[in-house]
């Protein structure tokens, strides 16, 4: 079965607490209040449970899905950086699937879901808007993939327009940018 690539406009206030709290994760995207009592173990230790972001979410979170299943994002990382390389700036939003460069601007939550900080969304945005239909079939052909992407050009051109839409969404909203497969 593919897993595929939803995005979701989040605060950046979120974003840090979602990296800090990771096991709340889907509780965040469900828009359910977790339960935070203490374990035992918490109590006898003195830990206090995190507290909970005043404006967290008390519905479903909205996604944009692309319909990138895991099986292209390699095809897709080829086709917005130009390269199959590991990159260090917001062209590592396909490569976090695979593998993460340690100098990426990525927000790690928990090694399978992502985000980009608020900062970071515009020069996402930046780098697909850069990607005119002539360079972006080039790319497609050029990556040895072509074949993984079903629906070739029109798909691809679909997919970066969901992700445009995504991050014009976090821009208005002054929110980050978070993705995952769920």
């Amino acid at each position: 079965m593919a897993s595929y690539m939803m995005l979701y406009t989040v605060p950046d206030a979120h974003l840090d607490f979602l990296k800090d709290n990771p096991t709340l994760f889907d509780a965040y995207l469900c828009g359910e209040t977790p339960d935070l009592k203490p374990g035992l173990m918490s109590r006898l230790l003195g830990k206090q449970p995190p507290e909970l972001p005043g404006d967290w979410p008390d519905h479903e979170q909205d996604a944009y899905s692309t319909e990138i299943s895991h099986r292209q994002v390699k095809a897709f990382h080829y086709i917005l950086n130009g390269t199959d390389d590991i990159v260090n700036n917001v062209g590592s939003v396909f490569q976090t699937w695979f593998k993460t460069g340690k100098k990426t601007p990525a927000v790690v939550i928990d090694g399978e879901n992502f985000a980009f900080l608020s900062q970071d969304v515009q020069q996402l945005l930046a780098m697909i808007k850069s990607l005119n239909p002539e360079l972006r079939r080039e790319r497609l052909d050029n990556s040895g993939r072509a074949s993984e992407i079903h629906g070739g050009d029109e798909f691809v051109e679909q997919a970066f327009s969901e992700i445009a839409k995504a991050c014009n969404d976090a821009m208005s909203k002054g929110t980050g940018l978070m993705w995952t497969d769920r």
